[in-house]
């Protein structure tokens, strides 16, 4: 007996250390939630919140419990003014979760509502006032649950090994005709020595940055420099045209599940901007 002991021990196999690609996402935060301002939780946890939520959010929805919530919010959809919203937002719990959604108000923005500042959210930006704290956690709703998580996401953290790899490397600069391994990150490489030929051969299927060993060779534009030139400039993000300044308060809080992006080569700042700018020589001495 103590031989096959020793014997099933040596079949034993060494347990392998795992291992992670520096890249990966960690599981703790692919698996985050972050409660919901109003506490509205996701669907499924009213099959364990028992009989008396259920007749609570029965109620509070009134004969609209009859309706699934895509088609109660296609038609809260239809109210046109801020006025509107605001009346239903006082008939129950419910309704007041439902016309917080901050789709509602952006749609009411587009039909005509102004405002100069943003205070965090379409609703609160519309009303120039912040949103109360009332409690709706009788209302369980993926529709509205859903979209505020993932507006959530914490980018900075999700990402984090990627933004300290590429801090690191976003200083190494290296010749466009140097062994570069793929590892996965973007290569800096110097303008001065990639050439047409190089960009055919090595890099027409592999993104890279050009850049100059010359640290004053690039303008440096940040958001927060670009604001303090341009206040008042307006700027197309994607179906507004707002000053950068009120964009610039938006890019810094807001709850949208997919953000207003800037994409804007004639707004009257490029003017200048584009005079800050020279074109890598590689474009001039033939097309890539």
């Amino acid at each position: 007996m103590p031989e096959q002991t020793t014997q099933s021990r040596k079949r034993q196999k060494t347990p392998k250390t795992a291992t992670f690609h520096p890249y990966a996402i960690p599981a703790s935060l692919s698996l985050q939630v972050v409660s919901h301002p109003l506490k509205i939780r996701p669907a499924g946890n009213l099959l364990l919140a028992g009989k008396e939520t259920e007749e609570k959010l029965r109620m509070s929805m009134g004969d609209f419990h009859r309706f699934p919530e895509q088609l109660i919010m296609d038609i809260l959809g239809f109210l046109d003014s801020a006025t509107d919203l605001g009346h239903v937002m006082c008939v129950s719990r419910f309704f007041y979760a439902f016309t917080s959604s901050d789709e509602l108000w952006k749609q009411i923005y587009l039909k005509g509502e102004k405002f100069d500042r943003w205070l965090g959210s379409w609703k609160e930006s519309v009303l120039r006032c912040k949103q109360s704290a009332i409690d709706c956690s009788i209302v369980h709703s993926d529709l509205l649950f859903v979209p505020y998580q993932n507006s959530q996401v914490d980018y900075s953290k999700l990402f984090e090994n990627i933004i300290i790899t590429e801090n690191k490397r976003r200083h190494q600069v290296v010749p466009a005709s140097a062994n570069i391994p793929y590892d996965l990150s973007i290569p800096r490489l110097d303008e001065d020595t990639m050439t047409p030929s190089l960009f055919s051969s090595r890099f027409h299927d592999r993104p890279f940055i050009l850049k100059s060993t010359n640290p004053a060779r690039w303008p440096a534009w940040t958001i927060d420099t670009l604001t303090a030139r341009f206040p008042g400039t307006t700027f197309r993000q994607e179906y507004v045209q707002w000053p950068l300044k009120l964009y610039a308060e938006y890019c810094a809080s807001n709850q949208d599940e997919s953000p207003l992006y800037l994409f804007d080569c004639n707004s009257e700042a490029m003017k200048q901007l584009k005079t800050e700018f020279v074109c890598p020589g590689v474009f001039f001495r033939g097309h890539v």
